[in-house]
């Protein structure tokens, strides 16, 4: 990008958002354990781990711009370490829904419903969020591929920091909607009806995303 104009920077933002947008909006383990978490837990703890996810791209967009990111892309063994931690993560929380004796989705909700959460379960919620975010080296990937395409050493450093504010933001604005739709007690009341089957659905469907990001290497 060579525009210096306010209009070509304005067009690489919008560049931004889009993509950053659809990305947030594909299928994958940040929309999984949103929904999960707000239908067990509730509106305001998929709220916290929508705040954790965008963390997560605020170290990915620092990073990114610093140059790491590339150094993580191009070190076989760094991306391979972080590439194999979040493999464990989504097989660990993966396996924890698919062997659950009874519904974690439902006992959650009730423990919701006859007692107050304190701030120690909305931490543990970003938590998760964060790890979730950071432990997937396509994220990283995906910072970089975005960035190198919009940012060249002739952009602003305003412009750098407000694409990188607009990363996070598009994540929270996301997943915090997804977290106050599941969450909704009308949606809740349908959908923890079937609390085992989407314990199983999820579980399985993160036991495959991590399966698939510990044996199939590439981007």
């Amino acid at each position: 990008m060579t525009e210096t104009l306010p209009d070509g920077l304005f067009l690489s933002w919008l560049a931004i958002f889009g993509i950053g947008m659809l990305g947030a909006m594909s299928p994958g383990p940040n929309l999984l354990i949103t929904m999960r978490t707000a239908l067990s837990l509730g509106p305001r703890h998929g709220l916290a781990v929508a705040a954790g996810l965008a963390t997560g791209n605020a170290v990915h967009a620092t990073l990114g711009l610093i140059g790491v990111t590339v150094l993580i892309a191009q070190t076989p063994l760094l991306y391979d370490i972080l590439r194999w931690a979040g493999a464990g993560f989504l097989v660990f929380i993966g396996l924890k829904a698919l062997l659950s004796r009874q519904s974690a989705i439902a006992g959650a909700a009730l423990a919701v419903d006859t007692a107050a959460t304190g701030p120690r379960r909305y931490h543990a919620s970003a938590s998760a969020g964060l790890a979730t975010n950071l432990l997937n080296p396509k994220v990283a990937i995906f910072f970089l591929a975005l960035f190198t395409q919009i940012i060249d050493p002739a952009t602003p450093e305003p412009a750098k920091l407000l694409y990188g504010a607009t990363m996070v933001g598009v994540e929270l604005l996301w997943f915090g909607t997804v977290a106050c739709v599941i969450g909704t007690p009308a949606v809740r009341r349908r959908l923890l009806r079937a609390g085992p089957w989407i314990d199983r659905v999820t579980g399985g469907a993160l036991l495959a995303l991590g399966l698939r990001l510990a044996f199939i290497r590439g981007v």
